[in-house]
This record gives structure tokens, C-alpha cells and sequence, in this order.
């Protein structure tokens, strides 16, 4: 009897060591794919995609008392000899949240980040909204992915004579002379709402950013320098994004404030202090 008296805390013992091992061993595991785990809870608040057809659907419908609207108005700025349609005055009601399904496009299709794909963040997103536009962009395979990303920094390079950093003018320049049935707009001083309305409107947004200001954990060390991401959606605390920077940048969740304060034209090198600015898009009227 009492053998078995001694032999029962022992065993109580032994179990408590294992289930602290196993805590301990998860609560590392958990730490060091934290923000993997973070994104995944986020990303359960993302909801289902809809297709620019839908939208327009949606738009139709009557406002709700849950919904809001603001008045947008969009002035491009262009180089192109005719300059592209005026976004008129519009009320837009914002729903509570969307998700655009706009396809995602990584910068380096094939994993290859040598140039230019290292700094095809212009391209991928103007590739992303233009696809999601029912343009003719090929995003079947990572070699098309490649190859259309390419044609594109060909065009720049015929058209602006570069293609390395390219500004907000620069980028609503080609991007405009390269699919002329859209029209690529900038806007300066964007509140979130105004971005909301935009994207409830079945707008992509192309936001330039100080990449670094992002604090994206899968960027490898500090991030680029300069970025760009397509807003496609949002929540009633964030923007889902497609950032092609991150293999896993498809409805990548931003918070509203991340987005604002990382806003910022290149500036010559210095997107921390560049205009707030935005590239809405949209198909011509």
C-alpha cells in the first residue's frame, strides 16, 4: 500500500513535465511563426471576392442604414496628348466591407528576384488592376506571370526611356498610354473613406508607399524602399491588399492607420516624405 502511494505523485509528476515540455514547445512554435498565426486570424475577417461584374450589381441595389457615401471627384494627371477621361462627382456608397477579386501577381513569378523583377512592384500592381479590368494580361503560370511582366518593363523602357522607381506620374503615364481603354488617376490627399468609395465602386487603388513603413514580417530584412500594393478591399479596421512583394501578399491585411502613414510618392528616394497620393483605376467611359 504504500509503494502505491509513492508511485502515484510520481506519475503525476512525470505527466506535469510532459504537458509543460508540450506548452512550452508550442507557445515557441507560436512565437516564431507569430505573424503567420496573426495573418491567418486576420485574414478570417476578409470576405468572399467579387468579380468586377458583381460589383457593378451591387451598386444597383439600394443604400441601407448600415451603409454611408461620399462624395469622390478624381482629377488625372497624364502626359498623353488626350488626356484620359475625368472620374466625375460621385456619391458612393460604401459598404461595410469588399473584397475585389483581383488576381494577385507576385514580382517574381518564378521565385527569380534578380532584375527586374527585384523592383517590378510598378508593374505587378498596374498588371494586377488591369487584369482585374478584363484586360488581355496573362496570369495562367508563373511564365506568363514572368514574361507579361517583362513586356511591360520593355514598354516602359521604349515609352519613358526607364523603368527603375517609377513615380506616380510616371506609372499613370505609361500605364495609361499601355491600356487605353482604362483610365489610371492619381489623387492627392486621400482619406481612408475616399479610398472605400473608390474600391466599393469596383476601382482597384495603387498605393505607392515607403516599403519599410509597412513593417511586413515576410519582406526579406528591412523591405524595398519603395513600394507599391493594390488596395482591394477592406474591413471596418483594415485594407485587404494583393502586395507583390510577399509570396504570401494575396489579401494581405493592412490596418487603415499602416496604409495612411506608409503612403508616399518616390520622391526621389525619399517616399517617407512624398505626397500622399493614390492611382485609382477604372474603365473608361
Amino acid at each position: 500500500m504504500a509503494r502505491k502511494t509513492k508511485a502515484f505523485p510520481m506519475r503525476t509528476r512525470i505527466l506535469v513535465a510532459i504537458l509543460l515540455v508540450v506548452l512550452l514547445a508550442g507557445g515557441l512554435v507560436l512565437y516564431q511563426h507569430r505573424y503567420t498565426v496573426a495573418q491567418m486570424i486576420l485574414s478570417l475577417t476578409v470576405p468572399e471576392a467579387m468579380d468586377f461584374e458583381e460589383v457593378i450589381v451591387e451598386q444597383d441595389q439600394p443604400i441601407n442604414e448600415e451603409q454611408s457615401s461620399v462624395e469622390v471627384v478624381v482629377a488625372p494627371k497624364t502626359d498623353q496628348e488626350e488626356p484620359p477621361q475625368n472620374v466625375e462627382l460621385l456619391t458612393a456608397t460604401i459598404p461595410d466591407q469588399i473584397n475585389l477579386a483581383i488576381p494577385f501577381l507576385l514580382q517574381a513569378p518564378t521565385s527569380n528576384w534578380a532584375l527586374p523583377y527585384q523592383e517590378a512592384c510598378e508593374e505587378a500592381s498596374v498588371l494586377m488592376a488591369a487584369a482585374f479590368l478584363g484586360e488581355d494580361v496573362n496570369l495562367s503560370t508563373p511564365q506568363t506571370k514572368a514574361q507579361e511582366i517583362l513586356d511591360l518593363v520593355d514598354f516602359e523602357m521604349e515609352y519613358l526611356g526607364f523603368y527603375l522607381d517609377t513615380n506616380v506620374a510616371d506609372t499613370i503615364s505609361f500605364a495609361n498610354s499601355r491600356y487605353p481603354a482604362l483610365v489610371f488617376a492619381s489623387v492627392a490627399n486621400p482619406t481612408v473613406d475616399q479610398i472605400k468609395a473608390f474600391v466599393a465602386q469596383g476601382s482597384p487603388v495603387i498605393v505607392p508607399a515607403a516599403g519599410r513603413e509597412l513593417h511586413n514580417p515576410f519582406f526579406s530584412r528591412e523591405g524595398p524602399l519603395y513600394h507599391m500594393v493594390v488596395i482591394r478591399g477592406y474591413t471596418t479596421s483594415s485594407f485587404i491588399t494583393n502586395d507583390p512583394g510577399v509570396g504570401r501578399g494575396a489579401e494581405y491585411v493592412y490596418s487603415y492607420e499602416t496604409i495612411m502613414e506608409a503612403m508616399g510618392d518616390w520622391n526621389d528616394g525619399n517616399p517617407t516624405q512624398g505626397e500622399k497620393v493614390v492611382i485609382v483605376v477604372r474603365k473608361r467611359l
